[in-house]
């Protein structure tokens, strides 16, 4: 719930390819009316038009690869107005822009390959600071896959955190 209004229910998943999985896609949305789908590694590519998701209910939105890996997709129901951010190129990201009747706020998916350099998680912490300085009137949500090889959890019973230990070597 955003701003204590009707809930918004949004279904993620890191599905590893989506072409393969259309008819698990279907029976798990099937079960609830999700307002917004984000899926990461969907190793879509140019050649899906995306009518072939039949998401008719839904905008989509896609970043796709021109190679079968990473990519992601994120749909929204078409009663809420949304729009694509323009984002930083270097990092697989996505960025849209949602409005309801009651909330602002912009949906972040972003994929990091395992080994990523520590610059890239700079980089997108800095666009998501822009973002923020951009749109003060909007949460941010961030979704997606960050492949942190060197994280320990710490549980304070309010937060998770997640303490990252960088290697001087790349």
């Amino acid at each position: 719930k955003l701003n204590g209004a009707s809930s918004i229910l949004v279904y993620f998943q890191n599905v590893r390819g989506l072409r393969t999985k259309f008819h698990l896609l279907y029976e798990n949305l099937s079960y609830s009316q999700y307002d917004i789908l984000v899926f990461n590694e969907t190793w879509l590519s140019n050649d899906i038009n995306s009518a072939e998701l039949q998401l008719f209910d839904y905008n989509i939105y896609r970043k796709d690869r021109s190679s079968d890996t990473s990519s992601f997709s994120r749909a929204v129901r078409k009663i809420f107005a949304s729009t694509v951010l323009s984002a930083n190129n270097n990092i697989e990201q996505l960025f849209v822009k949602i409005e309801t009747n009651n909330n602002k706020f912009i949906l972040s998916t972003v994929y990091f390959p395992p080994r990523s350099a520590h610059e890239k998680y700079l980089e997108f912490a800095e666009g998501v600071e822009n973002l923020y300085e951009e749109y003060p009137e909007y949460k941010i949500c961030i979704l997606g896959d960050f492949n942190f090889s060197n994280c320990w959890w710490a549980n304070d019973g309010f937060f998770l955190t997640c303490c990252l230990g960088w290697s001087s070597t790349k």
